[in-house]
């Protein structure tokens, strides 16, 4: 996890594969997500297990992927 995931995702964006971002750590996540996706890939959502699931209400129609740690 890290804590500037707009300055470095960029990075890591490969088209075809998947980019991920913690959702406690991001704050814009609409906008960083959507970035993932312009750059081809596909744009996951991490969160917490004590997050409340309806934190990502408004980002579902643009996350392809949600993944709950354990």
């Amino acid at each position: 996890m890290i804590t500037d995931p707009d300055r470095y995702a960029p990075v890591f964006i490969r088209p075809g594969r998947s980019g991920a971002v913690h959702q406690e750590t991001c704050p814009h996540l609409d906008r960083t997500l959507r970035m993932i996706k312009s750059e081809g890939a596909r744009a996951g959502v991490v969160i917490n297990p004590a997050t409340p699931v309806s934190m990502l209400d408004e980002v579902l129609d643009v996350a392809d992927y949600v993944l709950i740690m354990s």
